[in-house]
């Protein structure tokens, strides 16, 4: 991989340029949940780290990219399908279906089954990363090493309704506000796969995945 002056305008590398969109994508998502919290000091930083985050990548040229962390490889994933929505009635996102068979649950026929963990194994599956191999979102609090310190595209468990109980949810570290409630890219967030603000003092833990 060779960063240079002349390499602006000549393709970027895949990986390069999707990490390029996803911090864009982000940094758009931060930057208006925190001028609708009043905190613009975030706002300018969130929006200055994805705009010129997306312009460094295309100073790259289509060389070898080399090694990627497996929690930014997770991340980029991930992003490709954000915005995916599941239907609501008799008829279902096939794609949600898809995942489902590809991790082992092709009897499962609808998308209004829980599907974060679902997400989070066929994402892991596709970037050859260790997996829970279950529907429910706290299986995640076994799999991987524990990490105090969360990096971009890390594994969050968080409690669902009580923290004694077996629901949960589960997504991908997309970094914090001001008040260190954490940005969660996640699927089945509002029925779609998006960024969304969760209280710091849900999550249960965060979990760093290696290569399988």
């Amino acid at each position: 991989m060779k960063f240079s002056r002349r390499s602006y305008g000549q393709p970027t590398p895949r990986n390069l340029r999707r990490l390029g969109d996803a911090l864009l994508a982000g940094s758009a998502v931060i930057t208006s949940s925190s001028i609708a919290g009043g905190n613009n000091v975030l706002a300018y930083i969130a929006l200055g780290v994805g705009v010129i985050g997306k312009f460094l990548t295309n100073f790259f040229t289509e060389k070898e990219m080399g090694y990627i962390k497996p929690n930014i490889e997770m991340y980029l994933k991930a992003s490709e399908f954000y915005g995916l929505t599941e239907i609501v009635g008799e008829k279902h996102n096939q794609t949600i279906l898809d995942w489902f068979a590809d991790i082992g649950f092709d009897w499962i026929d609808d998308d209004e089954t829980a599907w974060c963990s679902c997400f989070i194994n066929w994402v892991a599956l596709k970037c050859g990363c260790e997996r829970s191999f279950k529907l429910n979102a706290r299986s995640w609090l076994f799999v991987g090493e524990e990490t105090l310190q969360p990096e971009l595209g890390d594994v969050v468990v968080l409690w669902r309704e009580s923290i004694v109980s077996w629901k949960g949810h589960v997504g991908l570290y997309a970094g914090k506000d001001g008040n260190g409630d954490i940005y969660l890219l996640a699927g089945n967030q509002n029925n779609q796969v998006n960024i969304s603000l969760k209280d710091k003092d849900r999550v249960l833990g965060y979990r760093r995945l290696q290569n399988v």
